[in-house]
């Protein structure tokens, strides 16, 4: 008696540890999913964080080079190679010089037809100038970017 007694008591323990299993491996399977989950996750954040920062930026640069290109220079009268004055593109235009929102240091050369550029990111130079100083359009020609007035 003793026998069957062991016996069924091992049978228990098999089947409780085969429970424990399958309920180990669905934690863990599920652990895992929620796990891969959460870093693509994070680096979808991070590669959206730095475009934001990069829009940002290039934000940042056109205020710039338009207060240096176009406000004062349009008010005060200066033409191409003149310098604008600090306190002028400050004080009429933007308030305060604006930051790179990741850290850069703006180099300024404050003379009309200069563009600002960022270290941080200085691809984007290239898209100022193109943007804000783009080729003019053949009068017989439409920008796509204008829209016919009525």
């Amino acid at each position: 008696m003793g026998r069957t007694d062991t016996a069924t008591e091992t049978g228990m323990d098999e089947e409780k540890m085969k429970v424990f299993s399958i309920k180990s491996i669905r934690i863990v399977t599920a652990l895992a999913v929620i796990g891969v989950i959460v870093v693509v996750g994070s680096l979808i954040f991070l590669k959206k964080h730095r475009e934001a920062q990069h829009l940002k930026c290039l934000h940042n640069l056109v205020l710039i080079d338009h207060a240096i290109n176009c406000g004062i220079p349009m008010s005060k009268g200066l033409s191409l190679g003149e310098e604008v004055r600090t306190e002028d593109v400050i004080e009429n235009c933007l308030g305060e010089l604006p930051q790179c929102p990741s850290g850069g240091k703006y180099v300024i050369d404050y003379h009309v037809g200069k563009h600002p550029v960022c270290p941080k990111h200085s691809d984007l130079t290239r898209v100022v100038e193109t943007w804000v100083h783009h080729p003019k359009v053949d009068s017989t020609e439409q920008s796509p970017n204008v829209r016919p007035t009525e």
